[in-house]
């Protein structure tokens, strides 16, 4: 093998090495900002759709759950910092319960991978040529016991 062969030869490679480094630094940064922006606002969106008159009168927390999805929708898009032309989200709201408070939620994130592109065939499964990355979260509030239980094995 000449020279020139295992010049070209060493570039191809490190050019593939080159895009899959891209890829995975990519797909690491939406995993990360995808997680951030996720509990951002699901937390978020717990606190300000608490039914503050409910909680004034009965001394319990209940949510609203129409104010919970618009809330933790506008404040997911409003945290969300890498925002790629690329990049697919998906935001799955699974439940929202007003007793006890809970609001679980799955966002799924692609992103269109380069390595991908240049290593399978051109005309094939041209739609799932994206990195994917998922984060669920779910929050809940509960009330804890004020009592202590009995120390010591001693029940009354």
């Amino acid at each position: 093998m000449s020279k020139v062969t295992f010049f070209g030869l060493m570039m191809i490679g490190y050019f593939l090495l080159m895009f899959y480094s891209i890829d995975i630094g990519n797909t690491i940064i939406t995993a990360n900002d995808n997680d951030d922006a996720v509990e951002i606002a699901t937390r978020t969106a717990v606190s300000q759709s608490i039914n503050r008159g409910h909680l004034r009168v009965h001394e319990e927390m209940t949510l609203d759950p129409e104010v919970t999805e618009a809330t933790f929708l506008r404040s997911y898009a409003k945290n969300v910092g890498h925002n790629d032309v690329n990049t697919m989200r998906e935001v799955e709201i699974y439940d929202v319960s007003s007793n006890p408070p809970m609001l679980a939620v799955d966002v799924t994130t692609g992103t269109n991978g380069l390595t991908k592109n240049y290593l399978t065939n051109w005309d094939a499964y041209l739609d799932d040529q994206k990195n994917y990355t998922n984060e669920r979260h779910i929050v809940i509030y509960e009330a804890k016991s004020t009592t202590e239980p009995p120390q010591g094995g001693v029940t009354e």
